[in-house]
Protein backbone atom coordinates (compact mmCIF):
# COMPACT_ATOMS: atom_id res chain seq x y z
CA UNK A 1 0.00 0.00 0.00
CA UNK A 2 1.62 3.37 -0.93
CA UNK A 3 0.42 5.34 2.14
CA UNK A 4 2.38 3.03 4.00
CA UNK A 5 5.62 3.40 2.23
CA UNK A 6 4.41 7.30 3.05
CA UNK A 7 4.61 6.51 6.56
CA UNK A 8 8.17 4.87 6.10
CA UNK A 9 9.19 8.22 4.19
CA UNK A 10 7.67 10.96 6.22
CA UNK A 11 9.21 9.39 9.96
CA UNK A 12 12.50 8.90 8.23
CA UNK A 13 13.13 12.96 8.88
CA UNK A 14 11.12 14.29 6.44
CA UNK A 15 8.91 15.38 9.03
CA UNK A 16 11.70 16.95 11.07
CA UNK A 17 12.90 18.43 7.85
CA UNK A 18 10.21 20.18 7.24
CA UNK A 19 9.54 21.64 10.24
CA UNK A 20 12.95 22.77 10.90
CA UNK A 21 12.31 24.83 7.34
CA UNK A 22 8.44 26.14 7.95
CA UNK A 23 9.25 27.14 11.76
CA UNK A 24 12.18 29.22 10.02
CA UNK A 25 9.23 31.42 8.19
CA UNK A 26 9.24 35.16 10.36
CA UNK A 27 5.67 34.48 9.92
CA UNK A 28 5.67 30.95 11.72
CA UNK A 29 4.53 32.00 15.49
CA UNK A 30 1.90 33.69 13.95
CA UNK A 31 -0.11 30.90 12.22
CA UNK A 32 -3.06 29.38 13.75
CA UNK A 33 -4.32 27.44 11.17
CA UNK A 34 -2.82 24.69 8.70
CA UNK A 35 -3.62 22.34 5.92
CA UNK A 36 -1.82 19.71 4.78
CA UNK A 37 -3.44 18.93 1.34
CA UNK A 38 -2.89 15.19 -0.06
CA UNK A 39 -1.38 14.42 3.66
CA UNK A 40 -1.12 11.07 2.89
CA UNK A 41 -0.86 9.91 6.86
CA UNK A 42 -0.37 13.17 7.62
CA UNK A 43 3.02 13.07 9.79
CA UNK A 44 4.50 15.95 7.80
CA UNK A 45 0.67 18.32 9.43
CA UNK A 46 0.83 16.89 12.79
CA UNK A 47 4.51 17.11 13.25
CA UNK A 48 3.87 21.10 12.59
CA UNK A 49 1.61 20.70 15.00
CA UNK A 50 3.33 19.04 17.53
CA UNK A 51 5.79 22.27 17.15
CA UNK A 52 3.29 24.83 17.63
CA UNK A 53 1.74 25.08 20.53
CA UNK A 54 -1.16 26.97 19.55
CA UNK A 55 -1.50 26.29 15.71
CA UNK A 56 -4.15 23.58 14.79
CA UNK A 57 -4.35 22.03 11.30
CA UNK A 58 -6.83 19.86 9.05
CA UNK A 59 -5.40 17.00 7.02
CA UNK A 60 -7.21 16.41 3.40
CA UNK A 61 -6.94 13.25 1.22
CA UNK A 62 -8.82 10.14 -0.34
CA UNK A 63 -11.07 8.74 1.90
CA UNK A 64 -8.72 5.63 2.63
CA UNK A 65 -5.94 7.07 3.43
CA UNK A 66 -7.29 9.89 5.76
CA UNK A 67 -8.58 6.75 7.96
CA UNK A 68 -4.79 6.56 8.02
CA UNK A 69 -4.38 9.88 9.17
CA UNK A 70 -7.04 9.72 11.33
CA UNK A 71 -5.09 7.30 13.05
CA UNK A 72 -1.99 8.55 13.30
CA UNK A 73 -3.60 11.82 14.55
CA UNK A 74 -4.78 9.66 17.30
CA UNK A 75 -1.54 8.12 18.18
CA UNK A 76 0.25 10.88 18.38
CA UNK A 77 -2.36 12.89 20.53
CA UNK A 78 -4.01 15.58 18.27
CA UNK A 79 -7.03 14.46 17.79
CA UNK A 80 -8.21 17.93 19.36
CA UNK A 81 -6.12 19.72 17.27
CA UNK A 82 -6.34 18.01 13.98
CA UNK A 83 -9.52 17.85 11.68
CA UNK A 84 -9.24 14.49 9.06
CA UNK A 85 -11.06 15.86 5.86
CA UNK A 86 -11.70 13.37 2.60
CA UNK A 87 -12.59 13.78 -0.67
CA UNK A 88 -10.85 15.51 -4.10
CA UNK A 89 -9.32 18.56 -3.99
CA UNK A 90 -10.10 19.48 -7.07
CA UNK A 91 -13.63 19.17 -6.73
CA UNK A 92 -14.51 19.48 -3.09
CA UNK A 93 -14.57 21.77 -0.71
CA UNK A 94 -11.14 21.96 1.18
CA UNK A 95 -12.19 24.58 4.08
CA UNK A 96 -10.59 28.43 4.23
CA UNK A 97 -8.62 30.60 6.07
CA UNK A 98 -5.29 28.76 6.40
CA UNK A 99 -2.36 30.39 7.26
CA UNK A 100 -0.28 27.31 5.70
CA UNK A 101 -1.11 25.17 3.05
CA UNK A 102 1.37 21.90 2.56
CA UNK A 103 1.14 20.21 -0.66
CA UNK A 104 3.55 17.69 -1.02
CA UNK A 105 3.50 15.48 -3.23
CA UNK A 106 0.43 16.20 -4.32
CA UNK A 107 -0.17 18.35 -7.20
CA UNK A 108 1.22 15.42 -9.28
CA UNK A 109 -1.89 13.97 -9.14
CA UNK A 110 -3.59 16.63 -10.88
CA UNK A 111 -1.76 17.00 -13.64
CA UNK A 112 -3.71 16.97 -16.82
CA UNK A 113 -6.93 17.85 -14.66
CA UNK A 114 -5.85 21.46 -14.43
CA UNK A 115 -7.82 23.58 -16.74
CA UNK A 116 -8.48 27.26 -16.73
CA UNK A 117 -11.35 26.52 -14.29
CA UNK A 118 -8.73 25.15 -11.91
CA UNK A 119 -5.70 26.68 -12.54
CA UNK A 120 -2.69 28.25 -10.28
CA UNK A 121 -1.05 30.80 -10.70
CA UNK A 122 1.40 33.42 -9.00
CA UNK A 123 1.29 36.67 -8.52
CA UNK A 124 3.53 39.06 -7.15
Amino acid sequence: MQTRGSINYQRSGMAQMAVKLISSLPEYNGFSRMLDLGCGPGLLGIALILDHPTMNGVLFDQPPVAEVARRCAAEYGVSDRVTVMSGDYLNDSIGEGYDLILASMTLNFALGSLDSEHHISCSS
